[in-house]
């Protein structure tokens, strides 16, 4: 039992929610609360003459029975409403508006003239219209104000005046399914009514003359208003004139005939007129009935009544539109600890789409401290396209990371709110500076910092800061607050000593790198192949510590009081010295003193001194061997004698040295081509030997 009531109350929870439960309108969904400016019209034009139009100051006042009116609508949907496929909006007319059909689509204002719905005016007495839309715009969020016009004619009568005192009128209209499915009239009705207060106007001759692209078609009526008899009066087509004759007319008249409209020429719009015209002459009749026998008037042969009538069908009209879809985005700067960072300049760039480049959209946005805390950019108003921030000021203490920040605004986003972040770190780079040979760190060596990627030289990347590095009494320079990227040290200046290295030493600061943790390189320098070096111009005196030997075997000292001088001495078994002194670079003199003999030698040391000013800077690489020329009678007897200083280019050391430095390869791209060189060589050698081996062989 239990459970058949269990079972009947579950059939019941099915039923209703199968009759409930489902789509949320199983027809169309009417939008009218979200739309405005579509219950009233915002202006209302009188047709004053031929396609022209004049405001109607004061919009409440009912239209005038026969007038052309048109009518323009502004109007807008409210933001973030979700526009589905066959939503309507309703509409309104004003109550003395009477219409004909109207249909034509509703697109969007810009350059692409997309179609986001359909206006349809049915051909009846009703004072609504409706909008149904498609899902074009099912992924906009925010619209523009619209526009709608379309044309009505009016319905009051004037009351300040009477009603039949015009001869004759002309209307026009387009009815419901006489457009094609572009909108377009296929055929016109045009009416005409005369003698409205039932003179005895005798014979009637209208003249009816069609406006351009239309032609007279079937279906021609005439009725006696009065009596409601069809009438059959005598009608002849010529071209685009219709000439109707009524014999004798004494009734008010309606007459109605069919156009058939050039629907090719009209191709392509959406809104358009035709025109007709007509006019009336009768002879003033006195009896006689409407039709085809003339009346018995007074002068018949001189018409005393004549009138005339103009109509415009206006058709169609225009409405548009425009939905966008417009985002957001919030950007946090932070450390690569997490704290956010204020004071951080981004410039926003956005996507070209025809260029296919990206260009300043906004600049100087900054992070600041808002509602969701600090190191936040909140950036709003962005419609649809690709964007990206670049950082061109980093928050105080930080490096400027230079990497895009990219994001896409998109009506196929999940949400308009897009959030991105980036980090700046504190990276840091510790370089330290060798002796290629020695190994021994080397302080004073200058250097440039550059960054970014895949440089073939120096001259390809881009300086950090125009302040150069230096490294210390330790051989090392320390570079902090790096932003995550590719970079690179160019030795600007070697040590003292040293030749110059410029190749680059490139590194990479992580975006993963810890503040304390720091990327080490190093570089090796290469010695100078020359030592000590002498200036002759500032006065100084160099020379190399040597040991220079007599052919007495006697051991030379020699000194200066140049602060750059160096002495050396060597014993010999002779117990004789040689001394030389020199209070200047320009003169000096050299004594000796046999301690044998007791004899003392003496010359002049100007000579040498001369050559060794002559050689320069590189008077360092030379030795000098003074010789005595004369016997040793002539030093015995104290007569100066002439003493040449032979210069010699070098030891057969250096010499070799020298040479060995010029042959040999400096920078690694030399070695390169050295060792591949002798490799060749070497392989050249192999197949030469082998090749006379197996000659010998044979």
């Amino acid at each position: 039992m239990l459970k058949r009531i269990g079972l009947g109350l579950l059939s019941v929870v099915v039923g209703f929610l199968i009759l409930w439960g489902g789509p949320n309108r199983a027809s169309a969904n009417k939008i009218d609360d979200y739309v405005t400016g579509l219950d009233a019209p915002s202006k209302i034009e009188e047709e004053t003459g031929n396609n022209t139009y004049t405001d109607v100051t004061d919009k409440g006042e009912p239209l005038k029975s026969g007038q052309n009116y048109r009518l323009t609508y502004s109007w807008t949907v409210a933001d973030n409403t979700k526009i589905a496929d066959k939503d309507i909006a309703t509409v309104t007319l004003p109550n003395s508006a009477s219409h004909g059909a109207a249909g034509f689509d509703v697109k969007t204002g810009d350059q692409n003239q997309t179609v986001v719905g359909h206006f349809d005016l049915k051909a009846d007495s009703s004072h609504t219209a409706t909008i149904t839309f498609n899902d074009a715009l099912a992924n906009a969020n925010v619209y523009r104000q619209g526009s709608l016009t379309f044309q009505v004619t009016g319905t009051t009568d004037d009351t300040s005046s009477d009603n039949n005192d015009y001869v004759i009128a002309k209307n026009g209209w387009i009815q419901d399914g006489d457009f094609n499915e572009n909108g377009i009239p296929k055929q016109a009705v045009w009416q005409i009514v005369f003698n409205p207060a039932e003179k005895a106007m005798g014979k009637v001759t209208l003249t009816d003359t069609l406006g351009a692209y239309q032609t007279y078609a079937d279906g021609f009526k005439a009725t006696d208003d009065t009596t409601g008899d069809t009438l059959k009066p005598t009608v002849q087509i010529d071209g685009s004139q219709l000439t109707i004759t009524f014999a004798n007319v004494t009734h008010k008249i309606t007459l109605s005939y069919y156009t058939k409209v050039d629907v090719d020429h009209f191709s392509g719009t959406t809104s358009g007129f035709l025109s007709n015209s007509v006019n009336l002459v009768a002879e003033d009749g006195e009896t006689g009935s409407a039709g085809t026998d003339p009346g018995s008037g007074t002068n018949p042969d001189d018409p005393s009544i004549v009138g005339d009538a103009h109509k415009n069908i206006q058709w169609g009209g225009s409405a548009d539109i425009d939905g966008t879809y417009i985002g957001d985005v919030t950007l946090t700067k932070t450390g690569i600890d997490g704290t956010k960072l204020n004071g951080a300049e981004y410039t926003l760039q956005k996507l070209n789409d025809a260029t296919k480049m990206y260009e300043d959209y906004q600049t100087q946005l900054t992070t600041t401290s808002t509602s969701d805390g600090n190191g936040v950019l909140n950036d709003y108003g962005l419609p649809e396209g690709s964007y990206q921030f670049i950082e061109t000021k980093a928050p105080s203490g930080y490096q400027r990371n230079s990497a895009p920040i990219s994001f896409t605004i998109s009506s196929t986003n999940a949400t308009a709110h897009q959030s991105v972040s980036q980090v700046d770190t504190k990276g840091t780079v510790k370089l330290t500076k060798l002796d290629s040979q020695s190994q021994e760190k080397l302080s004073g060596a200058q250097y440039q910092l550059a960054y970014g990627s895949e440089w073939k030289d120096y001259d390809a990347g881009s300086p950090v800061g125009s302040e150069s590095y230096t490294t210390g009494a330790d051989g090392t320079l320390t570079v902090t607050g790096l932003a995550p990227g590719n970079y690179e040290f160019v030795e600007e200046q070697a040590p003292d000593g040293y030749e110059l290295d410029r190749t680059p030493i490139p590194f990479t600061i992580a975006d993963t790198q810890e503040d304390d943790t720091a990327v080490s390189v190093e570089q090796k320098d290469v010695p100078e192949s020359s030592s000590d070096s002498s200036s002759g111009s500032s006065g100084s005196l160099t020379t190399s510590s040597s040991t220079v030997t007599s052919d007495s075997s006697s051991s030379i000292i020699v000194s200066s009081n140049s602060s750059s001088s160096s002495s050396s001495s060597s014993s010999s078994s002779s117990s004789s010295s040689l001394s030389a002194s020199s209070e200047s670079a320009q003169s000096s003199s050299v004594s000796s003193t046999d301690t044998g003999s007791g004899n003392v030698y003496s010359m002049t040391s100007s000579s040498f001194a001369s050559a060794i000013d002559n050689k320069g800077s590189h008077a360092d690489k030379t030795s000098y061997n003074p010789t005595n020329s004369g016997s040793s009678d002539d030093l015995n007897a104290g007569v100066s004698a002439s003493s040449t200083p032979t210069q010699q280019t070098s030891t057969p050391s250096q010499h070799h040295r020298g040479l060995a430095d010029k042959l040999l390869p400096k920078t690694n791209e030399a070695k390169t081509i050295y060792a591949a060189i002798g490799g060749l060589l070497l392989l050249g050698s192999s197949l030469s030997l082998w090749q006379y081996r197996r000659t010998r062989k044979n």
